[in-house]
């Protein structure tokens, strides 16, 4: 079938008690901003598609952009009152919108031939009595001016943006543009995010002044070419945490922030474990998963089952020494009865 190019809405919304999101926005109305007058907050992802077939829209609806054991989905527009307060935000043009992003890619997992349009936005309603005053320091809560907007409406007759070409850019303004060769030898901080090998080599460090600092943010360990480096040293020991310090015969210092890997990793939070656990968790669990019910499974996108993800949960409580009642099998049938 071919595509459909007009654009197309959707609405997902979290069913009453997975709505965390919602709860902790009421809760923050009261305590953060001492409006008390909403009696009900809600919050539902907006996606607009356009580009799609319908065959695997519909396949999407309730693979993609929606799970239907904890969500409800509705098209075109959703269920309200009409002096409930409803707005939409969405990214700034020019932000990477990952929701979107990730939407689009996993439509083309369904179906390869597909080349969908998908933007996002997050849609809130507020019901109850709520002054104007309030209603404007509501939007000014959850509004980010740096990154986010808030969105029309209406749906839009095309997602496709087109942007004037801009005039060549010689150099950024307010950056010197120079080959490392030549910057190597007048930086005293050195971070390399291009994702490609050997951006500081031999003749780099030879050129750099002592007590130069390097570090990397790009890519694994390979940007700064580290073998190189030792064989050109006489010593090399860490002076504190996350620094290492190389000494050349000559008595020059370099140094090393987080052995050459991104240093946001090494040497920050940048995905603190707390994190980074549970995401490997589910990979691990998920492809356990598959091994054993590979006989069983179609060519096609699967939610994970809820019975994967809340083991997920059990072992991340268990091994942080928390407890929490179990379902009784009468409670999880009354969650589940929809």
């Amino acid at each position: 079938k071919e595509n459909d190019m007009s654009v197309r809405r959707i609405f997902a919304e979290k069913k009453e008690p997975y709505a965390v999101k919602a709860q902790e926005l009421m809760e923050e109305m009261s305590s953060y901003l001492d409006i008390h007058d909403a009696k009900k907050v809600r919050v539902l992802i907006r996606y607009d598609v356009e580009n799609l077939s319908d065959e695997t829209y519909e396949k999407s609806k309730g693979t993609i952009f929606s799970e239907p054991p904890v969500d409800d989905l509705y098209e075109g527009t959703f269920p309200h009152e009409k002096d409930d307060i409803i707005f939409s935000v969405e990214y700034l043009p020019g932000q990477f919108d990952q929701r979107a992003d990730s939407a689009e890619q996993c439509v083309k997992l369904l179906n390869e031939k597909e080349n969908p349009v998908i933007r996002s936005a997050t849609t809130y309603i507020f019901e109850g009595e709520i002054a104007k005053q309030d209603e404007d320091r509501i939007k000014e809560y959850c509004i980010n001016p740096v990154d986010s907007r808030e969105a029309l409406e209406n749906i839009p007759d095309t997602l496709v943006q087109e942007f004037d070409e801009p005039a060549d850019v010689a150099v950024f303004d307010g950056f010197r543009v120079m080959p490392m060769d030549e910057a190597a030898k007048i930086g005293d901080v050195f971070l390399t995010l291009t994702g490609d090998k050997d951006i500081l080599r031999e003749r780099h460090f030879a050129s750099m002044k002592d007590g130069a600092v390097m570090a990397n943010s790009g890519h694994f360990d390979v940007e700064i070419n580290i073998p190189e480096l030792e064989s050109m040293t006489v010593s090399r020991r860490p002076v504190r945490e996350g620094i290492e310090e190389f000494k050349f015969e000559n008595g020059k210092k370099l140094y090393l922030l987080g052995e050459g890997r991104l240093v946001n990793l090494a040497c920050g939070d940048g995905h603190p474990a707390e994190i980074m656990d549970l995401s490997w968790g589910v990979q691990f669990f998920s492809a356990l998963y598959m091994i054993e019910n590979h006989d069983k499974l179609e060519n096609k996108v699967y939610v994970l089952p809820a019975e994967v993800d809340e083991k997920i949960a059990r072992i991340k409580l268990k091994a942080m020494g928390v407890e929490i009642d179990t379902l009784t099998p009468e409670q999880y049938a009354y969650l589940h009865q929809c």
